[in-house]
């Protein structure tokens, strides 16, 4: 008996294999797996769904708040451009991360910012600014480990070079991206020109021609 089980096996996997391959799938069907494959596997619905039938629970096992603690932070990284979460984590002190999350609000608020190209070019903003005042306390601790105690050696001096160069780096990068973001919210103008001597400058403003360059007068 066991020897015709095993005859059976490669007949049933080849009837199988048939009816996989006889199946066809029409161009709307092809279209539909196309899609589904290129989307980012995210997966975010699945875990909000199973985070709010947690929280609905009275009483949770300690397995279940494990499993919940990990959803709140999986789902807060998610949502990191959001919550400023990327943003808080490249301070090394911690102590300075919700410093990093003020200035930024304040960013986003003064230039009302709302797409997600202008807030990320804020947290460029704030990075830059971060870094270039890291910058100037290692310089501070570099030359005056002590109050009013200056200290210059060999080391320091080729340190101090480093660290201007990053100085000078981070407020290239932060004037950049301030100046980026201010051109960004800048209003749109629309201007229609229909003189044929006319043209529009960097300032917007519709010059004619021949009020700049007047035409010759005739000598009677």
């Amino acid at each position: 008996m066991p020897i015709q089980k095993q005859e059976n096996k490669p007949k049933e996997a080849e009837q199988n294999t048939k009816a996989i391959v006889k199946s066809e799938l029409t161009p709307a069907e092809l279209d539909d797996w196309k899609k589904n494959l290129s989307a980012p596997c995210i997966s975010e619905d699945d875990r909000l769904r199973e985070l709010d039938g947690l929280n609905k629970l009275k009483r949770r096992t300690k397995e279940q708040d494990s499993r919940r603690d990990k959803l709140v932070l999986d789902l807060s990284i998610l949502h990191g451009l959001d919550n400023g979460l990327i943003l808080q984590n490249i301070a090394g002190d911690r102590r300075f991360s919700e410093t990093l999350t003020r200035i930024r609000n304040g960013l986003v608020e003064e230039h009302q910012c709302k797409s997600t190209s202008e807030i990320m070019l804020v947290d460029k903003i704030v990075t830059a600014y971060w870094k270039g005042m890291r910058y100037e306390m290692y310089l501070k601790s570099l030359i005056e480990p002590e109050q009013e105690k200056m200290r210059f050696n060999e080391f320091n001096i080729k340190a101090l070079k480093e660290i201007h160069k990053g100085i000078e780096l981070s407020n290239r990068q932060f004037e950049m991206g301030l100046t980026m973001l201010k051109n960004l919210k800048q209003p749109k103008i629309n201007v229609i020109v229909t003189a044929d001597n006319a043209y529009v400058a960097q300032n917007q403003q519709v010059i004619n021609t021949d009020e700049i360059n007047p035409a010759p007068k005739e000598n009677h």
